[in-house]
């Protein structure tokens, strides 16, 4: 069977991917990035992961020689391609190999054709399945993933390190975007390689024939994963071409198929099962879900196993077993009976109207929106049922985030000064050194404090939290910080004026930064009135101080703001919390020294990443 198959897709045994002649231990290779980047998150818009790559490789691959791989299937090829500073390759690769193994094949060419020797080499792709799979090598691996491996373990006697970092596609990394495009112009005039995948030779093998099992798939590393199943195209019949390659690969290199993955590839309209109304992911269809364990069942007790051994292996009881198999020799049925159950008290039509009303008002109360569905619809819910409703659809009742008010002014002003400075260098920020005053007094007024209380004892002493209308008793503090350095905190207890901010903030703290700095230096602060002083000005002038123009009403811009947080974080974490003032003095200059200088550096560096999520949002509200 497997001869003709061979004749079938036109190509000989001799082409397929092979074990290497000793099997490499996963001590022996490269260094794999999976996760340990910034940029590697995808949660990030696209130019953000841009920008966060880009300081990853000045900061950590500055002297590499970079190489990128991309592969590509579609109706009419499956191509290869890889690109480096100095050269590039395209080719074409037999149809019935997988997009996971394109993607391994695409490495191992380029390890061949694009490497330089004497030089740290840092290898780009977008697969993350073949970096997990090649991180978790196993003798039970994939060919191909041994292939590659060997290949990398040969190289690595002609490079001082070897890195493969996994970069997220369609993020507007120039590396990637290039590979991209080079393995989607491939033509028929490219070169074709003849290499195949065993793994692709007996999944096609297996599609073809309808079987549910096949001599070839038993004691494989497919059975031990999954065990009898029936043939790929009974068992998932909305699976086409590339889309059935991603799912299928990251199942077996035991990378979690999330819901969301489902959806994006336009496999199930449908998050949840509607068999058992659990995450709907192949690994639960397969592994877990009732009605095609039931398939795994008679998979096996077909292959000839016992009842009772089937029993043992999967537990379940062997009267069930016994039924399944009565009902599948009855009718060739697995499903249980329709059963109707309790209907929904709502229409999936009062479920979208549901949602909608919700979005047009947001501040609307759960019972709100159930008196204004029955008043419409005339059908009565509970809130509980709105709640459900609406989760389903990802919408909960979450507080709102308090930020200052922004006019058209603001937003204009904001989103000139972000422009301006979207470019600067970390170099230019590190001559900047910004500023800003906060309160903090010995009643915290977070609300991010919660208790166990049980119903009806809301107002019971040990659940209230006393706290004066004014904040109480506290101090207000001044400080600096600038790249690799800060000024000492200055504690006061008055407010502050135009005379104070510059006979103690400017006298004593700014001048001496500006005179270590040169003329190089810029001070930050922002448009409180004290700040605005005409003897502040004069101070500055004469004094030879640049200040930076700030928008107004921009405290998400200044990263000092981070750091009151961290700093109030501090405080309330201290045990015992401070009670009187000259302890909670002691306590600010204590924990401001004992802020991290790397965690301050990091607030700054994230000055270009501000402005850009500044520009996207069209100066409105930040998440910073």
């Amino acid at each position: 069977m497997l001869a003709n198959l061979f004749t079938e897709l036109d190509t000989s045994t001799d082409h397929i991917v092979a074990f290497p002649d000793t099997f490499i231990s996963r001590s022996n290779l490269c260094e794999i990035f999976l996760s340990d980047f910034s940029f590697q998150n995808k949660a990030h818009p696209a130019f953000l992961i841009k920008d966060l790559f880009e300081e990853v490789v000045y900061k950590e691959f500055q002297d590499y020689h970079i190489i990128a791989t991309d592969a590509s299937k579609s109706h009419s090829f499956t191509s290869i391609a890889g690109i480096s500073n100095l050269q590039s390759f395209v080719y074409r690769i037999h149809p019935i190999n997988s997009i996971f193994t394109a993607e391994a094949l695409a490495i191992c060419q380029a390890l061949d054709e694009l490497s330089v020797t004497d030089k740290n080499l840092l290898l780009l792709t977008d697969s993350y399945s073949v970096l997990q799979a090649l991180k978790c090598l196993t003798i039970k691996s994939p060919k191909v993933i041994h292939r590659l491996a060997g290949k990398i373990l040969v190289r690595k006697n002609f490079h001082q390190t070897i890195s493969l970092v996994w970069t997220p596609g369609h993020s507007l990394i120039h590396w990637n975007e290039k590979a991209d495009l080079l393995a989607k112009t491939v033509t028929e005039s490219h070169p074709f390689l003849e290499w195949i995948a065993y793994e692709d030779i007996i999944s096609r093998y297996q599609t073809i024939s309808l079987q549910k099992t096949n001599h070839s798939f038993q004691n494989s590393k497919y059975q031990e994963s999954i065990g009898d199943i029936p043939a790929m195209l009974t068992l998932t019949p909305w699976l086409k071409n590339r889309r059935e390659d991603i799912i299928i690969a990251r199942l077996l290199t035991r990378m979690i198929i999330t819901p969301a993955l489902l959806h994006r590839f336009g496999l199930y309209n449908n998050p949840r099962c509607q068999i058992c109304n659990r995450d709907n992911n192949i690994e639960h269809i397969i592994l877990f879900c009732s009605k095609y364990s039931n398939h795994r069942i008679i998979g096996r007790l077909e292959c000839g196993r016992t009842q009772l051994g089937v029993s043992e292996e999967l537990g379940i009881a062997q009267s069930v077993l016994s039924r399944l198999w009565q009902r599948f020799q009855d009718d060739g049925n697995v499903s249980r009976c329709y059963s109707t159950g309790r209907p929904r008290v709502t229409t999936p039509n009062e479920d979208r109207y549901l949602a909608v009303t919700a979005k047009r008002n947001r501040r609307s109360t759960a019972s709100g929106l159930s008196r204004h569905l029955s008043s419409v619809t005339g059908t009565t819910v509970s809130r509980q049922t709105v709640y459900r409703r609406l989760g389903h659809i990802g919408l909960y009742a979450r507080r709102p985030v308090r930020c200052v008010p922004l006019t058209a002014t603001h937003c204009r002003l904001r989103l000139a000064w972000s422009r301006e400075h979207a470019l600067w260098t970390p170099q230019q920020w590190s001559c900047v050194m910004f500023s800003d005053e906060s309160r903090f007094s010995l009643q915290s007024d977070s609300r991010r404090t919660f208790i166990w209380r049980a119903p009806g004892t809301r107002y019971h002493q040990e659940n209230t939290i006393e706290r004066h209308r004014y904040g109480g008793a506290g101090w207000l503090v001044w400080g600096g910080i600038i790249l690799g350095s800060r000024t000492d905190l200055h504690v006061q207890s008055v407010t502050m004026t135009g005379h104070i901010y510059r006979d103690v903030i400017l006298e004593q703290h700014v001048r001496l930064f500006r005179g270590a700095m040169g003329a190089e230096f810029l001070f930050m602060d922002d448009n409180a009135r004290p700040h605005r002083a005409n003897i502040v000005d004069e101070c500055l002038q004469s004094e030879d101080i640049t200040r930076m123009d700030w928008p107004a009403y921009s405290p998400d811009l200044n990263p000092i703001e981070r750091v009151w947080d961290m700093l109030g974080r501090r405080i309330a974490a201290r045990h015992p919390p401070p009670t009187c003032l000259p302890e909670l003095r002691r306590a600010l200059l204590d924990e401001w020294c004992n802020i991290p200088q790397d965690q301050i550096d990091n607030l700054i560096l994230s000055m270009p990443r501000r402005c850009k999520a500044c520009i996207a949002s069209s100066a409105r509200h930040t998440p910073y």
